[in-house]
């Protein structure tokens, strides 16, 4: 496998790496984006917003899918909403480097909210873990933090007019998702895209943005996975397999509390050739503690950040889309003490789903 390694960002980390070390300018953004330095500034409702319609309102808070349980994160939202998420983050200052673009809120993982009745509350279950891509799987590399937002939360796929036909039919989905141990279906928006032989000339970053899609088992393993791929103006125009010689770049995610309506997306990694090692896993990995990562800055610091939980919720008014964000509120714990609420269990060795198929399809 071609691995180029890269650095990234953990959800422990009190101090991202300098601006000019580990962040590329993508120049025009198109598609109603902007460039800040070296950060993209995106319509929120851009990418992945044809998913959000397939999204089925929660009805019930999801079973843990890790041994030690969930911890529940309450916030509160007022007003009428279409839509409310809930987002797990913690806070980093962009102002020294970036003063146009200041406080943001890192995206970790996000749950659609449930909502309390008919009050102002609204509550996520959150099981103190996040995903993480590992490119080379088995390999020496690090793993890498996937910002995640859950799309559904008991997927059993079927037959006629399943909303995710892209796993529908794979075997190991047919096998994994049962009524008795539904699955989720997760996404992880804003990575980006360069697939052999295709001319990426006329897109911004010179590259086409997609949203990462992937299926994982009761247990939280990832067990297929997809792209959704957008063209040069950030239209949505199909839905690929993972393919063995595709390459990935993937991004940090984050939220400006005096800019509801924008996401931005801070590029820190180098493109990764992919291979059918390559492993999306559920887990509480510590930088720093767990792991190390050469090229982090001196400055990481594993656990201090504070966890919080952000509401971002839209509604939509005369054919207008309208958002908002609550919070965030702070969970009471940082990063390092979550797990310390039931257990610490310490590193978790990345174990492969049973009898589950490469997220990696070979090429064709």
């Amino acid at each position: 496998m071609k691995f180029s390694p890269s650095p990234f960002l953990a959800v422990v980390i009190l101090a991202l790496l300098p601006a000019n070390d580990a962040l590329a300018s993508c120049g025009d953004c198109g598609g109603g984006g902007s460039t800040r330095g070296s950060i993209w500034a995106h319509p929120i409702e851009g990418l992945g917003s044809h998913r959000r319609a397939q999204r089925p309102t929660p009805t019930e808070a999801p079973e843990s899918t890790l041994a030690g349980g969930t911890l529940t994160l309450r916030g509160t939202l007022d007003g009428e909403w279409d839509n409310v998420d809930g987002h797990v983050v913690f806070t980093y200052d962009y102002t020294q480097a970036f003063p146009n673009v200041g406080r943001l809120q890192i995206f970790v993982r996000g749950y659609p909210a449930l909502r309390e009745g008919n009050s102002n509350r609204y509550s996520v279950e959150w099981d103190r873990s996040s995903y993480w891509l590992d490119f080379d799987g088995d390999g020496p590399e690090v793993p890498h933090l996937l910002p995640a937002m859950q799309l559904v939360g008991n997927y059993v796929p079927q037959a006629i007019n399943d909303p995710y036909p892209e796993f529908a039919n794979e075997p190991g989905v047919i096998a994994a998702c049962t009524t008795s141990q539904p699955c989720t279906v997760q996404t992880s928006p804003y990575v980006l895209l360069k697939e052999p032989g295709v001319d990426y000339s006329a897109y911004p970053g010179q590259a086409a943005q997609a949203d990462l899609l992937f299926v994982a088992n009761h247990i939280g393993q990832a067990i297929a996975g997809a792209l959704d791929v957008y063209d040069a103006n950030n239209q949505f125009v199909r839905t690929k397999d993972l393919v063995e010689g595709d390459q990935l770049e993937i991004s940090i995610l984050g939220h400006k509390l005096s800019e509801p309506e924008v996401i931005f997306q801070i590029r820190y990694s180098s493109f990764t050739e992919l291979d059918p090692g390559l492993r999306i896993e559920l887990a509480n990995y510590i930088p720093g503690v767990d792991f190390d990562d050469p090229r982090l800055g001196p400055d990481l610091d594993a656990g201090n950040r504070q966890m919080k939980l952000l509401l971002e919720a839209d509604r939509t008014v005369s054919g207008n889309t309208i958002w908002a964000y609550g919070g965030p509120f702070e969970a009471g714990f940082t990063w390092a003490n979550a797990l310390i609420f039931l257990h610490r269990s310490g590193f978790e060795t990345p174990q492969a789903a049973p009898n589950a198929a490469p997220l990696v399809r070979r090429q064709r």
